[in-house]
């Protein structure tokens, strides 16, 4: 791996757009939604939080051992690393994690796919009651679901464009991501389309997000894997065993961190209303950046 300024720079510039889209948006959603479209906006983000805590610290874990295994490692282990690894790269062990990574990720996306549409609908049907229509609510919910769901089914991409070295691919994809969230945002809120405008500007680029991640993937690593070969979705009973451990240490900082940020949007939306839960939101976002 040669990892040099250029990936440091690129890395910065994903660094900003991706924690600063919701502020470039600011202006364009503060203009064209309502008080309570904005409480909306900022309860689907939360639940997306809420949604993503599923991987529990596995993208991290995925991808370090990617690292290795790209280095040259032959297994993977629960603790520790192999000590002595050649430089050639096992290709079929490496297919082998990746498509077990890939079935893992397929499996959260089914779950919460389950949860975003029977407990996830009856809760933003209670806190849109009498705020905003019904249909408005449910289709802009279920646009930005899809989201959600291609977020988590395909988050693989990121462990292995990071794993292999392949940062500054990562870092612009994340670049043409945000900016065409905002080219998209900026239309549909202008062509009149609120709240369901900006959850398929959301929908539209996460589709950009994937479809690009895995062009760069099978460019970048194509003198490896020889053009010809393919992560496939099958699970390996035992690499699963070996990634949990780890996984299950570093997820616990991401439930304490959504408890932090994200848990009162998502009370405030329920208990008080969603025009006050806008208002809430748009300070805890700039407090949180």
């Amino acid at each position: 791996m040669n990892i040099g300024k250029k990936d440091v720079m690129w890395g910065y510039i994903s660094l900003f757009l991706v924690n600063g889209v919701n502020i470039l948006l600011l202006p364009l959603i503060l203009k064209y939604l309502s008080e309570s479209e904005l409480g909306l906006w900022y309860t689907f983000t939360t639940l997306y939080n809420l949604a993503i805590l599923i991987d529990f610290g596995l993208q991290s874990t995925v991808t370090r051992n990617i690292s290795y295994i790209w280095s040259g490692a032959k297994e993977i282990k629960a603790q520790g690393i192999q000590e002595n690894i050649s430089q050639d790269i096992d290709i079929d062990f490496f297919l082998k994690v990746t498509s077990t990574v890939k079935y893992i990720y397929f499996v959260m996306a089914t779950i919460i796919l389950f949860v975003l549409l029977v407990p996830g609908t009856y809760y933003i049907l209670s806190v849109t009651k009498n705020e905003i229509p019904v249909y408005i609510s449910l289709f802009s919910y279920y646009v930005y679901i899809i989201s959600i769901i291609l977020n988590i089914g395909f988050s693989y991409w990121n462990s292995l464009l990071r794993g292999i070295g392949a940062i500054r691919y990562y870092n612009q994809s994340l670049i043409i991501t945000k900016v065409s969230q905002i080219v998209f945002s900026g239309l549909f809120l202008y062509l009149g389309y609120g709240i369901i405008g900006v959850s398929f500007a959301y929908t539209l680029s996460v589709i950009v997000n994937r479809v690009l991640q895995s062009k760069l993937f099978y460019n970048y690593s194509k003198g490896n894997l020889k053009g010809k070969r393919k992560i496939k979705l099958k699970f390996n009973k035992d690499i699963f065993k070996k990634l949990i451990p780890n996984t299950l240490r570093s997820g616990l900082l991401s439930i304490s961190n959504f408890f932090i940020v994200n848990l009162p949007i998502l009370l405030s939306s329920y208990y008080l209303s969603l025009e006050i839960s806008g208002r809430f939101g748009f300070v805890n976002q700039i407090i949180t950046l």
